[in-house]
């Protein structure tokens, strides 16, 4: 079975429109130095469980959260890759190899520390926080 980090990255380079911008420069927990924006950084931010008395240890948790940053030299780029994965909100049904009950976006809060960025290039950014609701 497909970890969620790659169902995550299959569906957003699965989506035409945002692999116009970002092709295939989907990376999840680091960028590789050979990678030129723009691209996507992805990284775990937390889980929710839903427990119930009869769960299996080691279930997958009922909720994940993922920072979803986007960088690119051109703010159009930024501003439309965004707006993008902006309108895939409330998204539900395939996600990669799987399904999800519900994918939303929201934009992060203004105190949000970027932690995808390469600090001296000088790259717009957009930052949203991906909640994954009943990853199968």
């Amino acid at each position: 079975m497909a970890k969620i980090e790659e169902n995550l990255r299959t569906w957003l380079t699965g989506y035409a429109s945002l692999a116009v911008i970002v092709g295939e420069r989907v990376h999840v927990n680091n960028v590789p130095e050979e990678s030129d924006p723009p691209y996507i950084w992805l990284g775990r931010a937390g889980i929710g469980r839903e427990d119930a008395i009869d769960d299996t240890p080691g279930s997958q948790p009922f909720v994940q959260r993922f920072d979803c940053e986007i960088y690119a030299a051109d703010i159009e780029q930024v501003m439309d890759a965004a707006e993008l994965i902006h309108a895939k909100h409330a998204h539900r049904g395939t996600f990669g190899a799987g399904t999800v009950q519900g994918l939303f976006v929201t934009d992060h809060a203004d105190d949000y520390i970027p932690r995808g960025a390469m600090d001296d290039e000088g790259l717009h950014g957009a930052f949203l926080q991906l909640e994954i609701v009943g990853n199968q």
